[in-house]
């Protein structure tokens, strides 16, 4: 670390008093109320926005942009504009039943019918036209081929429709399927949104039990959780903003509900940690000399946090060196869950803190409450793990490259190349087309 640098973090520890966060820090905490009101206001903004977003996820794009295969498709869409921008299939497969059949070719005339019939179906054609490229070589499964025209979310939008065609179409001899690069689409975007759902039912209970014990008290323990929920919310409304001049990846909703909920339990950890100890330390319980713990909080903690947060954005920025609209659109969503749980972190964080003072402690852990009574953070037990790690650093800092070592070894095995997501999908009708 440089002399300046060195000297600059010294005086911030030394006179957190004379720095402009903790002036921000004193006022948010003198006036709880109405920052409160002003965050509920953009959190309302927020939940209205942030239907249109998760309403208008597309499918996963895997262009590369400047490629050869992205300058096909330009060549195409501009030398051929009555070419569908994308073409699906209609499967139709029976074990018993072969395509020559009669009632084969029944199921094929009524599943042409019905999708040349949909104002979502640019073209569609008979497996019997090209029986060579359409038809199984053992003549129990046929491809029907079916263009679509619009954009990715429109086609999205359709093939839910197409899919449920398909299924009205099986009978209990020949089963239908509607796939193709927007089915999967469609189905990527259920799918995910189920499995969001499922790992928040687990992956909640569990960190609030970690929050319980690392706090030792109910309400301390809540706080993380909920603003990590509320930075959420403050990202997907802001990307439902941005949704109306662009379109983002279903798996958006996925990192961004990752990101948020992370940083909500990280950065909320250390301000209120911090807050506790600057509480203890106070020589009254005022109004104002919670202010004073706030804003100390602020300048310490709160500094650390903002210059983490704001190298997490630059390194997301380098995603953009990525010629992927895919990982351009996850770079957006990721940046925007950590600037609003860094907004959350400096300017909602400390009004809940002041509002709540020596309650941020309350309904404690039979076990705890002496500690949180008279905390004495240089004597606990990560201090003397600290005190342990510092005795032998030598040993210690062997043992542990020793370890990530090992734990990298697997690395080597890693196979590259495109995951179009059909195999996470086996379970649903596209995957089984």
């Amino acid at each position: 670390m440089s002399t300046s640098s060195s000297a600059a973090v010294s005086k911030v520890s030394r006179q957190p008093e004379r720095t402009r966060l903790y002036r921000l820090g004193f006022w948010i905490s003198g006036n709880p109320l109405k920052v409160l009101g002003a965050w509920l206001v953009l959190f309302i903004c927020a939940a209205v926005t942030a239907s249109y977003f998760t309403a208008n996820l597309k499918g996963t794009d895997n262009t590369v942009i400047g490629s050869d295969s992205h300058r096909a498709r330009q060549l195409i869409e501009e030398k051929f504009p009555d070419t569908p921008s994308e073409t699906d299939f209609v499967v139709l497969h029976s074990a018993a039943t072969t395509t020559d059949e009669e009632v084969f070719r029944r199921v094929v005339r009524a599943a042409l019918d019905r999708y040349r019939a949909s104002s979502a179906v640019a073209q569609a054609t008979s497996p019997y036209a090209a029986p060579q490229r359409l038809i199984a070589p053992d003549r129990h499964t046929a491809l029907l081929p079916v263009g679509l025209n619009g954009t990715d979310k429109q086609m999205k939008d359709a093939a839910e429709g197409l899919q449920d065609l398909a299924s009205e179409l099986s009978t209990g001899e020949i089963a239908v399927y509607f796939t193709g690069r927007a089915p999967l689409a469609a189905a990527s975007a259920d799918q995910s949104s189920a499995d969001l759902s499922r790992a928040e039912s687990i992956g909640f209970p569990a960190a609030a039990l970690l929050l319980l014990i690392a706090f030792g008290s109910v309400v301390a323990a809540a706080i993380p959780l909920a603003l990590g929920f509320l930075a959420v919310l403050a990202a997907f409304g802001v990307l439902g903003v941005v949704s109306v001049f662009t379109s983002f990846d279903v798996f958006v909703q996925t990192a961004v509900s990752m990101v948020g909920i992370a940083l909500g339990i990280d950065y909320s950890l250390f301000i209120v940690t911090r807050f506790r100890e600057e509480l203890a330390r106070a020589t009254g319980s005022t109004r104002e000399d919670r202010a004073r713990a706030v804003g100390r909080t602020l300048a310490t903690a709160g500094n650390a946090v903002l210059f983490s947060g704001i190298t997490v954005v630059v390194s997301l920025l380098g995603l953009w060196l990525v010629r992927s609209p895919k990982v351009h659109s996850m770079a957006m969503g990721m940046t925007a869950a950590v600037l609003a749980m860094l907004s959350i972190s400096v300017l909602l964080l400390p009004a809940i803190l002041g509002l709540l003072g020596a309650r941020v402690n309350r309904l404690a852990l039979p076990w705890a409450k002496r500690s949180l009574a008279h905390p004495d953070p240089e004597h606990s037990t990560w201090a003397r793990l600290v005190g342990a790690v510092m005795r032998r650093p030598v040993l210690v800092a062997t043992a542990a490259v020793v370890l990530l070592g090992f734990l990298a070894v697997p690395v080597f095995g890693l196979r590259s190349g495109v995951d179009l997501g059909a195999t996470t999908l086996s379970d649903s009708a596209a995957g089984k087309g």
